[in-house]
């Protein structure tokens, strides 16, 4: 996880240019929780909500080719209850398809302490 998150450093500029990794609060996000392929007793779909509004998230590109027509990206941010969370997602720019999510290792949440101390 942790070399993916360094491969994707290059494609951070492309990806705020596109709009992921902005800082500007959320508008509105329409969560697909059908058939989540990962144990949502562990990780709540009202915290992983929480961590996409975080308005310090981190969206990143991660470098890599997957199915065709369908990107994948990350999510680093804080619940309400400041729980760090990681998160794999897709989406259509209206519906968020997470494919993956869970609690941030400290290397992740270290990643995600520097990425905001970067920028503030």
């Amino acid at each position: 996880m942790v070399q993916a998150i360094r491969a994707a450093k290059p494609f951070l500029a492309a990806a705020q240019s596109a709009g992921i990794g902005r800082r500007s609060p959320l508008i509105y996000m329409e969560f697909d929780w059908l058939d989540v392929s990962f144990d949502l007793s562990k990780v709540t779909p009202k915290e992983i909500e929480e961590s996409f509004e975080d308005p310090f998230s981190v969206r990143l590109i991660p470098d890599g080719s997957y199915s065709e027509g369908e990107s994948r990206y990350f999510c680093l941010g804080l619940s309400v209850n400041s729980r760090p969370l990681i998160s794999v997602f897709w989406t259509d720019g209206k519906r968020y398809r997470v494919i993956f999510s869970r609690q941030m290792t400290k290397e992740e949440e270290n990643f995600y302490q520097r990425r905001n101390a970067q920028i503030i």
